[in-house]
Protein backbone atom coordinates (compact mmCIF):
# COMPACT_ATOMS: atom_id res chain seq x y z
CA UNK A 1 0.00 0.00 0.00
CA UNK A 2 1.26 3.32 -0.94
CA UNK A 3 3.11 5.78 1.91
CA UNK A 4 3.39 9.06 2.18
CA UNK A 5 5.84 11.69 4.17
CA UNK A 6 7.66 15.29 3.03
CA UNK A 7 10.20 16.22 0.88
CA UNK A 8 12.80 17.66 3.17
CA UNK A 9 14.22 20.61 1.09
CA UNK A 10 10.33 22.11 -0.30
CA UNK A 11 8.59 20.37 2.35
CA UNK A 12 6.18 19.13 -0.24
CA UNK A 13 4.10 15.69 0.14
CA UNK A 14 5.93 12.76 -1.31
CA UNK A 15 4.29 9.22 -2.20
CA UNK A 16 6.10 6.10 -1.81
CA UNK A 17 4.82 2.52 -4.10
CA UNK A 18 7.73 0.51 -2.33
CA UNK A 19 9.55 -0.39 -5.61
CA UNK A 20 12.52 1.88 -5.00
CA UNK A 21 15.00 3.01 -2.52
CA UNK A 22 14.74 6.75 -3.69
CA UNK A 23 12.49 9.18 -4.98
CA UNK A 24 12.37 12.25 -6.71
CA UNK A 25 10.63 15.09 -5.50
CA UNK A 26 7.92 16.07 -8.05
CA UNK A 27 7.91 19.84 -7.24
CA UNK A 28 11.89 21.02 -6.42
CA UNK A 29 13.19 17.78 -8.79
CA UNK A 30 15.61 16.82 -5.70
CA UNK A 31 16.35 13.36 -5.39
CA UNK A 32 15.19 11.93 -1.57
CA UNK A 33 16.15 8.75 0.02
CA UNK A 34 12.95 6.67 1.27
CA UNK A 35 13.38 6.10 5.56
CA UNK A 36 14.57 3.03 5.61
CA UNK A 37 11.39 1.86 8.33
CA UNK A 38 9.14 2.28 4.84
CA UNK A 39 10.68 0.36 2.74
CA UNK A 40 9.51 -3.17 1.74
CA UNK A 41 12.93 -4.72 3.77
CA UNK A 42 13.91 -7.50 1.26
CA UNK A 43 17.26 -7.25 -0.05
CA UNK A 44 18.08 -7.79 -4.23
CA UNK A 45 19.71 -10.67 -5.51
CA UNK A 46 21.42 -11.47 -8.44
CA UNK A 47 18.91 -13.58 -10.13
CA UNK A 48 21.55 -16.13 -12.51
CA UNK A 49 22.77 -18.94 -10.93
CA UNK A 50 24.93 -21.74 -12.45
CA UNK A 51 23.05 -25.26 -13.70
CA UNK A 52 24.14 -28.29 -11.47
CA UNK A 53 24.30 -30.53 -13.99
CA UNK A 54 27.19 -28.39 -15.61
CA UNK A 55 29.32 -31.60 -15.90
CA UNK A 56 26.48 -33.36 -17.73
CA UNK A 57 25.71 -30.23 -20.21
CA UNK A 58 29.91 -30.23 -20.68
CA UNK A 59 29.67 -33.92 -21.90
CA UNK A 60 27.04 -32.90 -24.33
CA UNK A 61 28.86 -29.96 -25.50
CA UNK A 62 32.35 -32.39 -26.08
CA UNK A 63 29.95 -35.07 -28.07
CA UNK A 64 28.51 -32.00 -30.44
CA UNK A 65 32.56 -31.31 -30.94
CA UNK A 66 33.62 -34.37 -32.03
CA UNK A 67 30.73 -34.97 -34.19
CA UNK A 68 30.96 -32.11 -35.86
CA UNK A 69 28.12 -29.56 -35.04
CA UNK A 70 29.82 -26.78 -34.82
CA UNK A 71 26.39 -24.44 -34.50
CA UNK A 72 24.72 -26.43 -31.69
CA UNK A 73 27.79 -26.87 -29.59
CA UNK A 74 28.38 -23.23 -29.53
CA UNK A 75 24.68 -22.29 -28.18
CA UNK A 76 24.50 -25.38 -26.41
CA UNK A 77 27.78 -23.90 -24.48
CA UNK A 78 25.92 -20.25 -24.55
CA UNK A 79 22.84 -21.91 -22.84
CA UNK A 80 25.13 -24.02 -20.16
CA UNK A 81 26.32 -20.78 -19.30
CA UNK A 82 23.58 -18.45 -19.01
CA UNK A 83 24.59 -16.74 -22.15
CA UNK A 84 21.79 -16.58 -24.39
CA UNK A 85 19.65 -16.31 -21.43
CA UNK A 86 21.65 -13.13 -19.13
CA UNK A 87 19.44 -11.66 -17.12
CA UNK A 88 18.82 -7.54 -18.60
CA UNK A 89 17.51 -6.20 -15.15
CA UNK A 90 19.04 -3.62 -13.30
CA UNK A 91 19.89 -3.90 -10.13
CA UNK A 92 19.52 -0.56 -7.53
CA UNK A 93 22.31 0.46 -5.22
CA UNK A 94 22.46 3.10 -2.65
CA UNK A 95 25.53 5.57 -2.85
CA UNK A 96 24.14 7.87 0.22
CA UNK A 97 23.91 10.80 0.08
CA UNK A 98 23.31 10.36 -3.63
CA UNK A 99 21.19 7.40 -5.52
CA UNK A 100 22.44 5.94 -9.04
CA UNK A 101 21.46 2.92 -10.80
CA UNK A 102 23.53 0.44 -12.11
CA UNK A 103 22.95 -1.99 -15.17
CA UNK A 104 23.16 -5.43 -14.02
CA UNK A 105 26.45 -7.27 -15.25
CA UNK A 106 28.14 -3.90 -15.76
CA UNK A 107 28.76 -2.62 -12.15
CA UNK A 108 28.84 -4.08 -8.55
CA UNK A 109 30.53 -7.75 -9.12
CA UNK A 110 30.90 -7.76 -12.66
CA UNK A 111 29.19 -11.34 -12.13
CA UNK A 112 26.91 -11.53 -14.96
CA UNK A 113 29.33 -9.77 -17.39
CA UNK A 114 32.22 -13.12 -16.23
CA UNK A 115 30.02 -15.79 -16.96
CA UNK A 116 29.16 -14.27 -20.27
CA UNK A 117 32.80 -13.87 -21.25
CA UNK A 118 33.54 -17.27 -19.85
CA UNK A 119 30.72 -18.56 -22.35
CA UNK A 120 32.02 -16.54 -25.39
CA UNK A 121 35.58 -17.90 -24.82
CA UNK A 122 33.61 -21.21 -24.50
CA UNK A 123 32.03 -21.01 -27.83
CA UNK A 124 35.19 -19.65 -29.69
CA UNK A 125 37.40 -22.43 -28.40
CA UNK A 126 34.53 -24.95 -29.27
CA UNK A 127 34.15 -24.01 -32.66
CA UNK A 128 37.63 -22.87 -33.76
CA UNK A 129 40.23 -24.96 -31.41
CA UNK A 130 38.38 -28.00 -31.45
CA UNK A 131 37.43 -29.12 -34.67
CA UNK A 132 41.25 -28.00 -35.79
CA UNK A 133 42.69 -30.37 -33.01
CA UNK A 134 39.73 -33.03 -34.62
CA UNK A 135 41.15 -32.26 -37.85
CA UNK A 136 44.49 -32.84 -37.01
CA UNK A 137 44.26 -35.64 -35.21
CA UNK A 138 41.80 -37.64 -37.88
CA UNK A 139 42.76 -39.58 -40.74
CA UNK A 140 45.41 -38.28 -42.84
CA UNK A 141 45.89 -35.28 -40.28
CA UNK A 142 49.71 -34.66 -38.90
CA UNK A 143 48.94 -35.39 -35.29
CA UNK A 144 46.76 -38.82 -36.48
CA UNK A 145 50.13 -41.43 -35.62
CA UNK A 146 51.27 -39.38 -32.02
CA UNK A 147 47.24 -39.25 -31.22
CA UNK A 148 46.76 -43.19 -31.99
CA UNK A 149 49.47 -44.00 -29.28
CA UNK A 150 48.17 -42.06 -26.69
CA UNK A 151 44.21 -42.14 -27.61
CA UNK A 152 42.50 -43.25 -24.35
CA UNK A 153 39.40 -43.63 -26.15
CA UNK A 154 40.38 -45.97 -29.04
CA UNK A 155 39.74 -49.41 -29.41
CA UNK A 156 43.01 -50.02 -30.67
CA UNK A 157 46.63 -48.62 -29.66
CA UNK A 158 49.40 -48.23 -31.81
CA UNK A 159 52.07 -49.96 -31.14
CA UNK A 160 54.77 -48.95 -33.95
CA UNK A 161 54.66 -48.41 -37.34
CA UNK A 162 57.36 -48.51 -40.17
CA UNK A 163 57.52 -48.17 -44.08
CA UNK A 164 56.93 -45.86 -46.80
CA UNK A 165 56.56 -45.67 -50.40
CA UNK A 166 59.46 -46.61 -52.24
CA UNK A 167 60.93 -49.47 -53.99
CA UNK A 168 63.99 -49.83 -51.32
CA UNK A 169 64.76 -52.26 -48.27
CA UNK A 170 61.59 -51.06 -46.05
CA UNK A 171 59.49 -49.37 -48.13
CA UNK A 172 56.98 -50.28 -50.21
CA UNK A 173 54.92 -50.48 -53.42
CA UNK A 174 51.41 -51.24 -53.04
CA UNK A 175 51.30 -53.67 -50.36
CA UNK A 176 48.44 -55.49 -49.75
CA UNK A 177 49.48 -58.84 -47.03
CA UNK A 178 50.46 -59.21 -44.50
CA UNK A 179 51.29 -62.00 -41.76
CA UNK A 180 53.70 -63.32 -38.96
CA UNK A 181 55.19 -66.33 -37.78
CA UNK A 182 55.76 -67.43 -34.42
CA UNK A 183 59.21 -66.64 -34.05
CA UNK A 184 57.96 -62.92 -33.94
CA UNK A 185 58.47 -62.00 -37.85
CA UNK A 186 56.83 -60.10 -39.86
CA UNK A 187 56.21 -60.45 -43.64
CA UNK A 188 55.19 -58.14 -46.32
CA UNK A 189 53.67 -59.00 -49.72
CA UNK A 190 53.22 -56.20 -52.41
CA UNK A 191 50.37 -57.00 -54.90
CA UNK A 192 52.37 -56.39 -58.34
CA UNK A 193 55.78 -58.59 -58.65
CA UNK A 194 54.74 -60.59 -54.91
CA UNK A 195 57.75 -58.62 -53.12
CA UNK A 196 58.49 -60.29 -50.24
CA UNK A 197 59.87 -57.80 -47.37
CA UNK A 198 60.71 -59.36 -44.02
CA UNK A 199 60.77 -57.27 -39.93
CA UNK A 200 61.26 -58.24 -36.61
CA UNK A 201 58.05 -56.70 -34.32
CA UNK A 202 59.56 -53.45 -34.05
CA UNK A 203 60.06 -53.17 -37.40
CA UNK A 204 63.92 -53.40 -38.12
CA UNK A 205 64.54 -54.41 -41.92
CA UNK A 206 65.74 -58.04 -41.97
CA UNK A 207 65.53 -59.41 -45.53
CA UNK A 208 63.57 -59.82 -48.84
CA UNK A 209 62.96 -62.14 -51.72
CA UNK A 210 60.80 -62.06 -54.71
CA UNK A 211 58.79 -65.06 -55.68
CA UNK A 212 59.54 -67.38 -58.74
CA UNK A 213 57.27 -66.39 -61.79
CA UNK A 214 56.25 -69.56 -64.16
CA UNK A 215 54.39 -68.23 -66.27
CA UNK A 216 54.69 -65.93 -69.21
CA UNK A 217 52.27 -63.32 -68.20
CA UNK A 218 52.18 -60.79 -64.90
CA UNK A 219 52.51 -61.83 -61.24
CA UNK A 220 50.05 -60.60 -58.67
CA UNK A 221 49.94 -61.82 -55.51
CA UNK A 222 46.59 -62.58 -54.61
CA UNK A 223 46.64 -64.36 -50.72
CA UNK A 224 49.68 -65.00 -48.45
CA UNK A 225 50.16 -67.07 -45.33
CA UNK A 226 52.71 -68.28 -42.80
CA UNK A 227 52.92 -71.56 -40.61
CA UNK A 228 54.65 -72.34 -37.80
CA UNK A 229 57.05 -74.44 -39.51
CA UNK A 230 58.05 -71.31 -41.07
CA UNK A 231 56.73 -72.32 -44.67
CA UNK A 232 55.33 -69.59 -46.71
CA UNK A 233 51.81 -70.65 -48.57
CA UNK A 234 51.52 -67.93 -51.99
CA UNK A 235 48.46 -67.87 -54.13
CA UNK A 236 49.40 -66.27 -57.12
CA UNK A 237 48.33 -67.00 -60.85
CA UNK A 238 45.60 -69.30 -60.35
CA UNK A 239 48.46 -71.72 -58.38
CA UNK A 240 49.63 -72.36 -54.56
CA UNK A 241 52.91 -72.06 -54.09
CA UNK A 242 55.04 -73.10 -50.99
CA UNK A 243 58.34 -71.43 -50.09
CA UNK A 244 60.42 -71.33 -47.24
CA UNK A 245 59.61 -67.94 -45.49
CA UNK A 246 62.73 -66.50 -44.60
CA UNK A 247 65.12 -67.62 -47.55
CA UNK A 248 62.55 -67.59 -50.28
CA UNK A 249 63.35 -71.46 -51.50
CA UNK A 250 60.53 -72.62 -53.21
CA UNK A 251 59.46 -75.94 -51.85
CA UNK A 252 56.90 -77.24 -54.25
CA UNK A 253 53.11 -75.98 -54.93
CA UNK A 254 49.90 -77.33 -53.94
CA UNK A 255 48.33 -80.64 -56.36
CA UNK A 256 44.65 -79.64 -58.26
CA UNK A 257 42.07 -80.21 -55.67
CA UNK A 258 40.68 -82.86 -58.00
CA UNK A 259 40.43 -83.47 -62.07
CA UNK A 260 38.12 -80.30 -62.37
CA UNK A 261 40.22 -76.72 -63.19
CA UNK A 262 40.67 -74.64 -60.55
CA UNK A 263 42.43 -71.29 -59.63
CA UNK A 264 43.62 -70.80 -56.02
CA UNK A 265 42.35 -67.10 -54.66
CA UNK A 266 43.34 -66.48 -50.99
CA UNK A 267 45.00 -68.38 -48.81
CA UNK A 268 44.58 -68.79 -44.41
CA UNK A 269 46.02 -70.80 -41.81
CA UNK A 270 44.02 -72.03 -39.39
CA UNK A 271 45.39 -71.65 -35.04
CA UNK A 272 45.40 -75.29 -35.74
CA UNK A 273 47.78 -75.58 -38.56
CA UNK A 274 45.30 -76.50 -40.96
CA UNK A 275 45.32 -75.19 -44.53
CA UNK A 276 42.39 -73.26 -45.99
CA UNK A 277 42.19 -72.21 -49.58
CA UNK A 278 39.37 -70.65 -51.74
CA UNK A 279 38.77 -71.94 -55.63
CA UNK A 280 36.77 -69.39 -57.82
CA UNK A 281 37.75 -70.96 -61.24
CA UNK A 282 33.98 -72.82 -61.50
CA UNK A 283 32.44 -71.24 -58.54
CA UNK A 284 33.37 -69.81 -55.15
CA UNK A 285 34.79 -72.76 -53.34
CA UNK A 286 36.21 -72.99 -49.95
CA UNK A 287 38.69 -75.96 -49.68
CA UNK A 288 40.46 -77.27 -46.62
CA UNK A 289 43.59 -79.14 -46.51
CA UNK A 290 45.01 -81.64 -44.09
CA UNK A 291 49.29 -81.57 -43.09
CA UNK A 292 49.19 -84.28 -45.95
CA UNK A 293 48.11 -82.12 -48.36
CA UNK A 294 44.78 -84.52 -48.81
CA UNK A 295 41.78 -82.23 -49.24
CA UNK A 296 39.42 -82.97 -46.46
CA UNK A 297 36.90 -80.61 -46.77
CA UNK A 298 34.78 -78.74 -50.00
CA UNK A 299 32.27 -76.33 -49.75
CA UNK A 300 31.02 -75.87 -53.30
CA UNK A 301 29.37 -72.63 -54.51
CA UNK A 302 29.35 -71.35 -50.73
CA UNK A 303 28.54 -67.85 -51.21
CA UNK A 304 26.80 -67.79 -54.27
CA UNK A 305 24.71 -71.35 -53.31
CA UNK A 306 23.51 -68.52 -50.52
CA UNK A 307 23.15 -65.19 -52.61
CA UNK A 308 22.36 -66.73 -56.24
CA UNK A 309 24.87 -64.67 -57.79
CA UNK A 310 28.53 -65.42 -58.15
CA UNK A 311 31.34 -64.30 -56.03
CA UNK A 312 34.94 -63.84 -57.53
CA UNK A 313 37.12 -62.75 -54.75
CA UNK A 314 36.69 -64.65 -51.21
CA UNK A 315 38.67 -63.92 -48.05
CA UNK A 316 38.81 -66.12 -45.76
CA UNK A 317 39.39 -66.35 -41.13
CA UNK A 318 39.40 -69.24 -38.90
CA UNK A 319 38.73 -69.29 -35.31
CA UNK A 320 39.85 -71.51 -32.90
CA UNK A 321 36.97 -73.51 -33.10
CA UNK A 322 37.43 -74.28 -36.82
CA UNK A 323 34.21 -71.51 -37.89
CA UNK A 324 35.05 -70.06 -41.15
CA UNK A 325 34.55 -66.90 -41.91
CA UNK A 326 34.13 -65.99 -45.62
CA UNK A 327 34.22 -62.23 -46.83
CA UNK A 328 32.38 -61.52 -50.20
CA UNK A 329 33.59 -58.25 -51.27
CA UNK A 330 30.86 -58.25 -53.90
CA UNK A 331 28.19 -59.51 -51.68
CA UNK A 332 29.42 -56.78 -48.86
CA UNK A 333 28.71 -59.58 -46.55
CA UNK A 334 30.37 -62.24 -43.99
CA UNK A 335 29.03 -65.57 -44.65
CA UNK A 336 29.58 -67.71 -41.74
CA UNK A 337 30.19 -72.20 -42.12
CA UNK A 338 30.39 -74.83 -39.19
CA UNK A 339 33.65 -76.62 -39.00
CA UNK A 340 31.94 -79.12 -41.02
CA UNK A 341 31.33 -77.32 -43.38
CA UNK A 342 27.58 -76.25 -42.95
CA UNK A 343 26.51 -72.84 -43.63
CA UNK A 344 25.54 -71.12 -40.62
CA UNK A 345 24.29 -67.24 -41.41
CA UNK A 346 25.72 -64.43 -42.50
CA UNK A 347 25.79 -60.66 -41.57
CA UNK A 348 26.63 -57.34 -42.74
CA UNK A 349 25.21 -56.24 -46.39
CA UNK A 350 25.58 -52.87 -48.77
CA UNK A 351 25.01 -49.72 -47.13
CA UNK A 352 26.01 -46.46 -44.81
CA UNK A 353 24.69 -47.98 -41.13
CA UNK A 354 27.06 -49.10 -38.67
CA UNK A 355 26.70 -52.54 -39.43
CA UNK A 356 26.78 -52.13 -43.28
CA UNK A 357 30.09 -52.03 -45.99
CA UNK A 358 30.56 -49.63 -48.52
CA UNK A 359 33.83 -51.32 -50.17
CA UNK A 360 35.39 -54.66 -47.85
CA UNK A 361 38.82 -56.12 -49.22
CA UNK A 362 39.78 -58.12 -46.71
CA UNK A 363 38.98 -59.65 -42.43
CA UNK A 364 40.75 -61.24 -39.66
CA UNK A 365 39.55 -63.17 -36.70
CA UNK A 366 41.09 -62.39 -32.83
CA UNK A 367 41.39 -64.78 -30.22
CA UNK A 368 38.07 -63.94 -28.99
CA UNK A 369 36.28 -64.80 -32.40
CA UNK A 370 35.79 -61.57 -32.95
CA UNK A 371 35.62 -60.51 -36.63
CA UNK A 372 37.49 -57.52 -38.10
CA UNK A 373 36.55 -56.51 -41.61
CA UNK A 374 38.49 -53.35 -43.82
CA UNK A 375 35.90 -50.92 -44.76
CA UNK A 376 36.25 -47.51 -45.37
CA UNK A 377 36.99 -45.07 -42.87
CA UNK A 378 38.32 -47.95 -40.58
CA UNK A 379 37.67 -51.85 -39.31
CA UNK A 380 34.09 -52.91 -38.60
CA UNK A 381 34.18 -55.09 -35.38
CA UNK A 382 31.43 -58.02 -35.08
CA UNK A 383 30.87 -60.72 -32.64
CA UNK A 384 31.37 -64.13 -33.61
CA UNK A 385 28.18 -65.07 -34.41
CA UNK A 386 27.42 -61.72 -36.23
CA UNK A 387 26.69 -59.08 -33.44
CA UNK A 388 28.01 -55.15 -34.44
CA UNK A 389 30.38 -54.57 -31.90
CA UNK A 390 32.42 -50.90 -32.82
CA UNK A 391 34.41 -49.45 -35.55
CA UNK A 392 37.91 -48.62 -35.11
CA UNK A 393 39.33 -45.41 -36.48
CA UNK A 394 42.52 -46.30 -39.22
CA UNK A 395 45.14 -44.14 -40.90
CA UNK A 396 44.54 -45.29 -44.97
CA UNK A 397 42.52 -47.48 -46.09
CA UNK A 398 43.29 -51.10 -44.64
CA UNK A 399 44.53 -53.47 -47.50
CA UNK A 400 45.74 -56.32 -45.34
CA UNK A 401 45.57 -57.65 -41.83
CA UNK A 402 46.28 -60.42 -39.42
CA UNK A 403 46.95 -61.39 -35.93
CA UNK A 404 49.77 -62.73 -33.86
CA UNK A 405 49.67 -65.19 -31.59
CA UNK A 406 49.39 -62.54 -28.68
CA UNK A 407 47.03 -61.38 -30.08
CA UNK A 408 48.41 -57.86 -31.58
CA UNK A 409 47.09 -56.71 -35.19
CA UNK A 410 48.97 -55.96 -37.99
CA UNK A 411 47.86 -54.24 -40.56
CA UNK A 412 49.15 -52.58 -43.70
CA UNK A 413 47.18 -50.24 -45.65
CA UNK A 414 47.05 -47.38 -48.28
CA UNK A 415 49.87 -45.50 -46.73
CA UNK A 416 52.52 -47.65 -47.63
CA UNK A 417 52.91 -48.18 -43.87
CA UNK A 418 53.08 -51.47 -41.58
CA UNK A 419 51.27 -50.15 -38.12
CA UNK A 420 51.23 -53.16 -35.07
CA UNK A 421 47.79 -52.60 -33.41
CA UNK A 422 47.50 -53.40 -29.22
CA UNK A 423 43.73 -54.46 -29.42
CA UNK A 424 41.96 -53.19 -25.88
Amino acid sequence: MPQSFTCPNCNAPLTYDGRSATITCAYCQTPVIVPPEMRSGHEDTFPYAPPADLLDKWAEIQELALTGKKMEMGFKALDSFGGRDFPTSTVTTIDAPTARKVAAGVGAAGAGGGCLLTAFIIFMVMVTVVPILAAMTSNGGPLNEPWARINPFGRARLVTSFGGEGTGSGLFQDPRYVASDNQGHIFVGEYDGGRIQIFDMDGKFLGQWTPVNEEDYDYYLRGMAVDRNGMMYLAAQGELYVYNAMSGEMLGKFPPPGEESYSFDDVFIGPDGVLYVTDTWSGDAILRYDRNRQVTLKVVDAISSVTDESESTIRLGVDGLGTIYALGTSAESVFVFASDGRYVTRFGSEGDAKDQFTSTYALAVDNQSRVYVTDFGGLQVFSGDGRYQYRISMPGYVYGLSFTDDNHLITVDTDDKVRVWEIK
